[in-house]
C-alpha cells in the first residue's frame, strides 16, 4: 500500500451487527432531515450514546424502505445513495479531507469532483470557498437524492475545512442531505440554521434508551434477564446511556449479587464507565487484558498490526473472540480484516494503560510506526512516530513524503508535522527546514517566520539540501524584488537538484522564468518556462504545467505577438476544461491575459467579462494576481470615462497589495499604475510628488537608462514602468527634450530584448514628443514604425490611450495616406471617445493652409461626409440633387488636395475644419 493510497475503511459503510433492536422513534427523527427545507441533520451527544450506530441503522432502514410504500414523493424523500466518511484527527488538512470526501462521494458517482484534487497541485491552492463551489456544481448535476455522512466530526478543528463545509451547507443542491455525527457541536452556523428552521437535531435525550428499549437490549441482544426493579435502577443510574448499558452487561457476566452491584453505581457517566471498564478488564484473562491495553493506542486494528504492537501470536483469534463477546469492537469492512474499538472504550483503556504502564506507551507507538512503515503507509507511520517521541524516525519519514504532500496540496499536514518536531531535530535535517520555510512562504504566512527558518538552515552549516535551500532562497529573492539574486540562486538550484525532485525543479524553473521576465530577458525566460512545462508534464503535475504555459503566453504578449498569445491563453483554458472540468485556479492568469488582449483590441466589455472570471479565481490565491486584475479593471473603467470607479479599483488594489506580506511586487506595480493615472488625469502635482519621493528625478536614475552595460539594462527593465511614467510626465509638462532623453535609450533596450509591445508604446510616445518639437515629419516617421509593428496584431488602445495628441498625429497620418484601413479603424474608435477629451477647436489659420477656402455649403457637405452619409442621403438632407452633391464633393477634394472621402475627412480634422467626433 503506497503512502498516497487512501484507507478504504474510512469511507466504507461500517457493517452492522445482527444484534440490534428496532428504534422506530429514532428512524422517524432522522427522517425529518430529509425535508427539503433542512440543510443539516446533526447527531450530537457525548461518547457512548450510539451516534454512529443510529446513523448506520437509518441508512439500512432507507436501503430497505418497502417498494410498495413508495410514491414519487417518497422515492425522493428516501434516497438509496450514500457517502460515508469516518473522520480522524489526522484529517485536519483541507487537501487530505477533500481526498477522502471525494473518494466517499465517488461511491455515488465515479466522476464527482474530477479535477478538484488536481487544483491542489500548486504551491498556492484555491480557497475553501472556491473548492466548495466546484463540488456544489458537480453535486447539482446528480439526478437522484443522496446522503453524505461525516462521522466523528468532533475530531476536526481546521478553519479551512469549517469554511469549506459552511459554504457547502449554505449553498448545497436540493438533492443533497448532509448528516454530521459529533461528540460536540461543530463550529458551523448552527444558530442561523436553527433560527431559519433548517436544522434537524438528534441529541443526547433522543439517543437515550427508554426503559422498554433497555429491557429489549439486555434480554434479546445481551441475553440478561433482569427484574423490573433492577431495570428501573439501571435505566435511572445510566440515564439510558448505551455505552453504560453495554459495560454493565459485560460486567454482570460474573456477578452473583446483581442488585447490589447496580446500586453501587455512583457519579456521572464517565465515572460509571471508568468503574465498569475496570470491572470488564479485571474479568479478562491476562493475555486478553494485555492485548486490549496495548492495542488501545491504535485508531484501527488488524491482526498483523496488533501482533506487531502487542507481541501476541494469536491476534486474529483474539479479535474474533472479542467480537463474539461484544467487547466494543467495531468492524470496518465486510471482510472483517480491519476493526476499531468503540471510541469511549478506547479512551478509557488508554487511560488505564497510562496509569498502569506509562513507560511502555512510547514504545508501543514506535512499534506501530515501524509496522506502518513496513507497509509503506508513511502518513500513519509518522503519526505514531511523533506520538512515541521517535522524532528522528519521524523526521526521516517526513523527508520521504514531504514533496508528495506539497504536490497534493496537503501543506497543512506537513506544517503540523514539522511544528511537532523539536527545533534541534529540524536543525539536524536541513531539508525539513527548507520545507518549513517553503510551506510558511507559500501559505502566505508573514515572511519573518520564513526568514527565521532560513536563518536556522544557514546557521546549521549543512549542505545536505543545497538545491532545495537555493530554491527557497531564490523564491524569497524573487518575492522581495531582488531579481539578479533570484536568477543566480534558481540557476544554481537547477544544477544541484536531483532529477527525481520534480516539485522543487518545476518550482525553481518557474521562479527562474518569472525572474528573467522581470529582467526583460524573454529568450531566457522562455527557456525556463519551457523547462518548467517539461518537468511538470513528466511528473504529472498538471497545475504547474498550466501555470508555466500561461507564463509562456505572457511572454508572447511581451514580444508583441498578441494573436499568438490569445491562442496560447485559450489553449490553457481548453486544457484545463478537458482535464479539470473548468476548475483550474491557474486559468486565472489566462483569463487575465485574455482580458488584457481584449482591452488592447478595444473590446472593453469583453475585457471586463474576462477580468470578472479572473477575479473569482484570484480571490482564492495569495498571489499578486488580485491587485493586478483590479488595476486592469481600473484601466477599463478609465477608458469608459468612469473615473470614480477607476479610482475605487485602484484603491482596492492598494488595499490588497498592502495587506499581502508575501511579496512587494504587487505594492510596486500598484503605485506605478496610480502614478500613471495621475499623469493621464492631469494631476501632475501628485505625480511629481510621487516621482520625487522615489528618486526618479535624480541624475543617477536618469543616467542609468543611457548606460549600455548589462547591469544597467537589467536595472532599467526592472524599473521600466517608472521610466515610462517619467517620460509621460515630461510630455504632459510639454518638455519633449527631457522625454526623448528617456525614450530613445528605452527604445534601443526594448528593441534589443525583443519587447516589441513596449517598442510600439515607446514609438507612439516618441512621435508625440517630436510633434511637441514641431518635428512633424520625424513624428510621422516614428508613428509609421509603430503602426507597421502594431497593425498585424490589431493594437488599438496603445494609440487611443494617448488621447488628443495622438489623435492629431493619426489624422495627419491619414491625410498622408499612411496605413489607411488600420488608421481609419483607430480613428473610428477615437471618434467614440468622450467629446470633451477629443474635440479640437477649429484653427483660425486652417483656411490659410488650403488652396482655396471651403464655402459654407461645402463645409456642410464635408460634415455629412464625415458622418458617413451616402451621396443620396446627403442629397435628401440638404434638399439638393445628387449631381450637386457630387459637384461639391469634387470641389472639396480639390481644395483639400485629396482623392477620396477618408483622406478628405482626415485632412479636414488635421486642419481643424472638423471636430474629432
Amino acid at each position: 500500500m503506497k503512502n498516497t493510497t487512501l484507507l478504504s475503511t474510512k469511507f466504507n459503510l461500517p457493517p452492522l451487527s445482527g444484534q440490534l433492536i428496532a428504534r422506530p422513534r429514532l428512524m422517524k427523527k432522522m427522517d425529518g432531515g430529509l425535508r427539503q427545507d433542512y440543510l443539516l441533520t446533526l447527531v450530537s451527544a457525548p461518547a457512548g450514546y450510539g451516534k454512529t450506530t443510529v446513523v448506520r441503522e437509518w441508512i439500512q432502514y432507507l436501503e430497505n424502505f418497502p417498494a410498495e410504500e413508495k410514491s414519487t414523493k417518497k422515492d425522493w424523500e428516501h434516497p438509496k445513495k450514500f457517502a460515508w466518511l469516518a473522520l480522524e484527527q489526522s484529517d485536519n488538512d483541507l487537501g487530505r479531507f477533500l481526498a477522502y470526501l471525494l473518494a466517499a462521494l465517488r461511491k455515488i458517482e465515479p466522476e464527482i469532483g474530477r479535477g478538484i484534487l488536481e487544483t491542489l497541485q500548486t504551491p498556492k491552492p484555491p480557497s475553501a470557498e472556491i473548492l466548495a463551489t466546484w463540488l456544489i456544481n458537480d453535486l447539482a448535476e446528480l439526478t437522484d437524492r443522496f446522503i453524505i455522512v461525516l462521522d466523528d466530526y468532533h475530531l476536526i478543528s481546521s478553519q479551512p475545512i469549517e469554511d469549506f463545509l459552511t459554504f457547502l451547507i449554505e449553498h448545497q443542491p436540493a438533492q443533497m442531505c448532509l448528516v454530521i455525527a459529533s461528540r460536540a457541536d461543530p463550529a458551523l452556523p448552527l444558530s442561523r440554521m436553527r433560527a431559519r428552521g433548517q436544522l434537524n437535531e438528534v441529541r443526547q435525550e433522543d439517543l437515550r434508551f427508554t426503559l422498554p428499549e433497555v429491557e429489549n437490549f439486555l434480554k434479546n441482544v445481551i441475553g440478561i434477564d433482569l427484574s423490573q426493579e433492577e431495570l428501573s435502577i439501571l435505566e435511572d443510574r445510566t440515564e439510558g446511556w448505551i455505552a453504560g448499558l453495554q459495560l454493565t452487561a459485560l460486567s454482570l457476566r460474573n456477578i452473583s449479587d446483581i442488585p447490589t452491584f447496580i446500586r453501587a453505581f455512583s457519579g456521572g457517566n464517565m465515572h460509571i464507565a471508568d468503574f465498569l471498564t475496570g470491572e470488564v478488564l479485571d474479568q479478562q484473562p491476562d493475555p486478553i487484558k494485555t492485548f486490549l491495553l496495548k492495542t488501545s493506542i491504535l485508531d484501527r486494528l488488524s491482526a498483523p498490526l496488533c501482533q506487531a504492537v502487542s507481541g501476541s501470536t494469536t491476534a486474529q483469534d483474539t479479535l474474533e473472540k472479542l467480537m463474539e463477546q461484544n467487547m466494543f469492537l467495531v468492524p470496518l469492512d465486510q471482510q472483517r480484516e480491519w476493526y476499531r474499538y468503540h471510541a469511549l472504550f478506547a479512551d478509557l483503556m488508554r487511560k488505564r494503560l497510562h496509569q498502569a504502564s506509562p513507560e511502555i506507551v512510547d514504545g508501543l507507538h514506535l512499534k506501530a510506526s515501524q509496522w506502518y512503515r513496513s507497509q509503506d503507509i508513511l502518513a500513519e507511520a509518522i503519526e505514531h512516530a511523533l506520538k512515541g517521541k521517535g522524532f528522528n524516525q519521524a523526521a526521516e519519514l517526513i523527508k520521504q513524503i514531504s514533496e508528495d504532500l506539497m504536490k497534493r496540496g496537503e501543506a497543512g499536514t506537513l506544517l503540523r508535522w514539522l511544528e511537532a518536531l523539536p527545533t534541534d531535530t529540524r536543525m539536524s535535517h536541513p531539508v525539513l527546514l527548507v520545507y518549513y520555510g517553503l510551506v510558511l512562504l507559500l501559505s502566505g504566512k508573514p515572511p519573518g517566520e520564513a526568514k527565521s527558518a532560513l536563518a536556522e538552515i544557514v546557521s546549521s552549516g549543512e549542505v545536505e539540501a543545497q538545491g532545495e535551500l537555493e530554491t527557497f532562497e531564490g523564491l524569497m529573492a524573487l518575492m522581495r524584488g531582488d531579481i539578479g539574486e533570484a536568477i543566480r540562486l534558481s540557476e544554481n538550484a537547477l544544477k544541484t537538484l536531483a532529477p527525481e525532485k520534480s516539485f522543487f525543479r518545476s518550482l525553481t524553473a518557474d521562479s527562474l522564468g518569472m525572474a528573467y521576465t522581470l529582467q526583460g530577458d524573454t529568450s531566457a525566460a522562455t527557456d525556463a518556462f519551457q523547462k518548467a512545462v517539461a518537468i511538470s508534464e513528466q511528473s504529472g503535475n498538471l497545475m504547474m504545467t498550466l501555470g508555466a504555459l500561461s507564463n509562456l503566453a505572457g511572454l508572447l504578449v511581451l514580444q508583441g505577438k498578441l494573436r499568438a498569445a490569445g491562442d496560447a491563453y485559450q489553449r490553457v483554458i481548453n486544457l484545463a476544461a478537458e482535464q479539470l472540468g473548468q476548475r483550474a485556479q491557474l486559468t486565472g492568469k489566462a483569463y487575465l491575459g485574455l482580458g488584457m488582449l481584449a482591452r488592447e483590441w478595444n473590446d472593453l466589455e469583453g475585457a471586463l467579462q474576462y477580468y470578472d472570471q479572473a477575479t473569482e479565481l484570484f480571490k482564492s490565491s495569495v498571489e499578486i494576481g488580485l491587485p493586478i486584475v483590479y488595476l486592469s479593471i481600473a484601466m477599463v473603467k478609465f477608458n469608459q470615462r468612469d473615473e470614480r470607479a477607476a479610482q475605487e479599483f485602484i484603491d482596492l488594489a492598494l488595499q490588497y497589495s498592502h495587506a499581502s506580506t508575501s511579496t512587494m511586487l504587487d505594492d510596486k506595480l500598484t503605485e506605478e499604475t496610480q502614478a500613471r493615472f495621475w499623469v493621464i488625469q492631469g494631476k501632475l502635482d501628485l505625480a511629481q510628488e510621487w516621482l520625487q519621493s522615489k528618486g526618479y528625478f535624480e541624475p543617477s536614475f536618469l543616467d542609468t537608462v543611457r548606460q549600455a552595460d548589462q547591469r544597467a539594462v537589467s536595472l532599467v527593465l526592472s524599473q521600466q514602468n517608472n521610466y515610462l511614467n517619467l517620460a509621460r510626465f515630461y510630455l504632459a509638462k510639454n518638455q519633449p527634450d527631457r522625454a526623448l532623453d528617456i525614450l530613445d535609450p528605452l527604445l534601443g533596450i526594448f528593441n534589443q530584448k525583443g519587447h516589441f509591445r513596449r517598442v510600439i508604446e515607446v514609438l507612439t510616445m516618441k512621435a508625440m514628443a517630436l510633434k511637441q518639437q514641431d518635428q512633424i515629419d520625424f513624428a510621422l516617421q516614428a508613428l509609421d514604425q509603430a503602426l507597421s509593428l502594431a497593425e498585424p496584431e490589431g493594437y488599438q488602445r496603445t494609440f487611443i490611450d494617448e488621447g488628443e495628441p495622438m489623435a492629431q498625429l493619426l489624422y495627419t497620418a491619414a491625410a498622408e495616406g499612411m496605413h489607411p484601413t488600420y488608421v481609419g479603424r483607430i480613428l473610428a474608435a477615437l471618434a467614440k471617445e468622450d467629446s470633451q477629451k477629443l474635440t479640437l477647436r477649429r484653427s483660425p489659420e486652417a483656411s490659410e493652409n488650403l488652396i482655396e477656402p471651403l464655402s459654407q455649403r461645402e463645409l456642410e457637405v464635408l460634415n455629412l461626409l464625415a458622418e458617413g452619409l451616402s451621396n443620396q442621403e446627403i442629397s435628401a438632407k440638404l434638399h439638393i440633387s445628387i449631381s450637386t452633391v457630387k459637384g461639391h464633393t469634387s470641389q472639396i477634394y480639390g481644395k483639400l488636395n485629396v482623392n477620396n472621402r477618408t483622406q478628405a475627412v482626415a485632412r479636414a480634422r488635421s486642419l481643424g475644419l472638423l471636430p474629432f467626433i
